[in-house]
């Protein structure tokens, strides 16, 4: 039963491995998870601003998409494919900062400060040119969304968590 050389030391040191090699996957996975749902969320924001653009979004539309059976060819497409640039605010335009605090949040997955979201905002590019104060715009962008129900705050610890 015994194997030569294998020694309780031995055992318990490769299962140590093993159940950190574990948690650093699953660590990735989370990782890449939330990667993943911030690139759907992201896209899903660009397909709102170019439907309400209009025009721009009848050329997306419109655009030749490649065969499902040529994955090189869809990856290169999809590279090459550009988007239709979006026009800058007018005055009267209105920015939905609720409603993107609250998806920024959701999709972060994790408990998040208000100095993340602001962070994150500058990441995806969502701080407008208009906004004099980034900082204020997202810190009353995230009160509204809890007042709202859109998102949970933690007083306690000072984290906004996603409501699903």
């Amino acid at each position: 039963m015994n194997e030569p050389g294998l020694t309780m030391s031995a055992v318990d040191a490769a299962i140590e491995q093993r159940t950190d090699d574990i948690q650093r996957l699953r660590r990735e996975l989370l990782t890449a998870e939330s990667d993943l749902r911030a690139l759907n969320t992201t896209r899903e924001m660009f397909a709102r601003l170019l439907a309400e653009v209009g025009d721009g979004a009848q050329e997306a539309e419109s655009a030749p998409t490649p065969s499902p059976s040529d994955p090189v060819q869809t990856v290169l497409s999809e590279q090459t494919t550009s988007v239709p640039e979006i026009p800058p605010l007018h005055e009267k335009q209105r920015i939905r900062s609720t409603q993107l605090a609250a998806e920024v949040v959701r999709t972060m997955a994790r408990g998040v400060s208000r100095d993340d979201v602001l962070a994150e905002f500058g990441t995806r590019g969502l701080i407008p040119s208009s906004w004099t104060n980034p900082r204020n715009a997202v810190n009353n962008a995230l009160s509204r969304a809890a007042q709202r129900g859109l998102i949970r705050f933690d007083s306690d610890a000072g984290l906004y968590w996603g409501v699903e």
